[in-house]
């Protein structure tokens, strides 16, 4: 658990570095920095707290998220510009968030839930790259992460 935690705090100290290699621990251990960060706020405020704070946590997840998916996508041996359609996907859903946060009960605000359907395979694909084994070998973005640490 600690070397899964060291793992996905180094994700923000990294978080301007898109060339390399990151392993498939760097994503999982930032997913769990952002459960444990999410945790108290459900445990003690639950419905309750503040939206601010649920938009904060989820922006500060996501700083990040752009440098480790293109160094994910590098391990495998991919491009990083194959992740760049996934921008107006990552635009379309902050919009959806803070017109949510605008009017947090009314339904009709936000996406049509035809964009929501498009957008499914989309990041379903993008889940099945990031979690796709590595490139054993050393690849045009560098030497295997795991062979190196």
């Amino acid at each position: 658990m600690k070397e899964l935690l060291t793992a996905g705090l180094g994700t923000f100290a990294r978080f301007t570095q898109f060339n390399g290699r990151s392993r498939r621990t760097e994503l999982i251990g930032l997913w769990a920095i952002l459960m444990l960060a999410n945790l108290p706020v459900l445990l003690f405020a639950g419905a309750a707290a503040p939206l601010w704070i649920w938009f904060g946590l989820n922006i500060l997840g996501t700083i990040p998220a752009p440098a480790l998916f293109v160094r994910r996508a590098h391990d495998v041996g991919w491009s990083g510009w194959w992740l760049l359609p996934l921008i107006p996907i990552a635009v379309a859903n902050l919009w959806d968030r803070v017109q949510w946060l605008r009017q947090p009960y009314d339904m009709s605000v936000g996406l049509p839930w035809w964009v929501d359907l498009a957008i499914a395979p989309i990041l379903l694909a993008l889940m099945v790259l990031l979690l796709w084994d590595d490139d054993p070998d050393t690849n045009r973005f560098g030497p295997n992460p795991r062979a190196i640490g």
